[in-house]
């Protein structure tokens, strides 16, 4: 066992199983619950600063292993913090991304200008965000094909509200978002009209609040007779976290190496 915790690969391998661990463990609790414990990245900050440390100590790294951890803190706390006080991300996405900065320095390998890993994984999560997008808008092109019913015949709302709720979520019936704990509104009735209330960077409500905005849109929509409005799914960002870092970790992003190297 001490053998294999000597060379750098093999403790890489102990640092990308601690992360895939946590973030496993986090996405559990972020679907259950809604609510991830803090004690999650505790773990994290905890198991991962034990491996590093013992880097530290056996291999000796090279000068560009520490610039290249203060860049990745650096930008790990910096993305954290920008996403969370637009609204961008709620606390858990960002406490996870400023984790991840701290503790995970280094790849099983390393580009020619050496980026800060915690980029490549907030990339890759910006990819994958814009797959889901690119679904979104797809799903709603064809549901307009199909249909052939305008999607926005029932509800008012400025061309980029509605930019955004089709690029962001659907049409559902108001017993699905009574009854779905990852729906939430993007509309709502004021006085007497229905209007799109979907915005670039908005406050995310906390789960009680939440729920009373849902039964008061939904029993609105019931009781107005209307079939059905557009809603948002809340999936759980921590699991576009996870596939983001199992990208990172294997095949890093060509596209951003290409750019910056």
């Amino acid at each position: 066992m001490a053998d294999f915790l000597v060379s750098e690969g093999s403790q890489w391998i102990l640092v990308f199983l601690i992360h895939v661990i946590a973030l496993a463990i986090a996405t559990y609790h972020d679907v259950k619950d809604r609510i991830i414990p803090d004690k999650v990245w505790g773990f994290l900050l905890l198991a991962s600063g034990l491996v590093l440390t013992y880097q530290l100590i056996t291999i000796s790294p090279s000068p560009i292993f520490f610039v290249l951890y203060a860049m990745n803190a650096f930008f790990g706390i910096f993305i954290g913090l920008v996403m969370f006080y637009t609204g961008a991300w709620g606390g858990a996405d960002s406490k996870a991304i400023m984790t991840i900065g701290i503790t995970y320095p280094f790849l099983p390998f390393y580009s020619a200008c050496s980026i800060p890993p915690v980029l490549i994984v907030s990339v890759n999560f910006l990819f994958i965000t814009i797959l889901v997008i690119l679904g979104f808008l797809t799903y709603n092109l064809l549901s307009r094909i199909l249909t052939r019913t305008p999607l926005f015949y029932d509800v008012k709302g400025t061309t980029g509200q509605k930019i955004m709720a089709l690029a962001s979520g659907f049409k559902e019936t108001p017993d699905k978002l009574l009854n779905s704990r990852f729906l939430e509104p993007l509309e709502r009735k004021e006085n007497e009209t229905w209007v799109l209330v979907t915005q670039l960077f908005q406050e995310i409500p906390d789960d009680n609040e939440l729920e009373n905005i849902k039964k008061q849109v939904a029993h609105q929509a019931i009781e107005s007779n209307k079939e059905k409005l557009w809603v948002r799914p809340q999936p759980p960002g921590i699991l576009f976290l996870l596939f983001a870092f199992l990208i990172s970790a294997f095949f890093s992003n060509p596209i951003l190496e290409l750019l910056l190297c």
